[in-house]
């Protein structure tokens, strides 16, 4: 009976130990998954969503970090590609990876602020801020022609008219009357 039992004593540990490196794994990917479906998450779920990665994230660090220092060294670098795969997809969702800012504006209103930033690679973005986080994100490409700015490749739901124009410090959307006001906060464009 004591073979059996010295037999069965270390499979139970190598299993746990599997068990817990198949937790960690699938924490990982569910990170990385969060982080390419950011905008969604956030989009749909708000603050829950932002908060859902916010854990996976602090419980999939802790696990690679007593995976490391308590089991074999070896099931930690899945872990590692894991995190550097993290670590790529969010700083591709930031500005470091972007072209440089060449105006940037913001509406504020009662509801958040809403910035617009249009960059020197002729991409730009229109985001919505309120207090439960960034909940609307327009991209595509603009053409600056003097004070007009041309609209050309933008989302079909976007809020965007195809023109707007610059003027005085200000960007105006949309017709003189209903135009909605931009105060430029950035302003990089060359002189003429």
């Amino acid at each position: 009976m004591s073979a059996s039992q010295t037999i069965s004593s270390p499979s139970r540990e190598a299993l746990q130990q599997r068990k817990f490196f198949a937790l960690m794994m699938g924490l990982g990917i569910l990170l990385n998954l969060s982080l390419l479906y950011r905008r969604f998450l956030s989009h749909t779920l708000q603050s829950p969503g932002i908060l859902l990665m916010d854990i996976l994230s602090v419980a999939f660090l802790g696990m690679l970090i007593y995976t490391f220092t308590h089991q074999d060294t070896r099931r930690v670098i899945p872990g590692i590609l894991l995190l550097v795969a993290a670590g790529f997809l969010y700083l591709s969702q930031t500005r470091l990876l972007k072209s440089q800012e060449l105006l940037q504006a913001t509406l504020e209103n009662e509801t958040g602020v809403v910035y617009l930033t249009l960059r020197k690679d002729h991409s730009f973005e229109l985001m919505r801020v309120t207090w439960a986080g960034i909940t609307d994100k327009d991209e595509g490409r603009y053409n600056l022609r003097g004070d007009r700015i041309e609209f050309n490749q933008r989302p079909d739901s976007s809020l965007l008219p195809p023109e707007a124009r610059i003027n005085q410090g200000l960007i105006l959307l949309g017709e003189d009357s209903t135009a909605q006001i931009f105060r430029i906060v950035l302003d990089e464009r060359p002189t003429q």
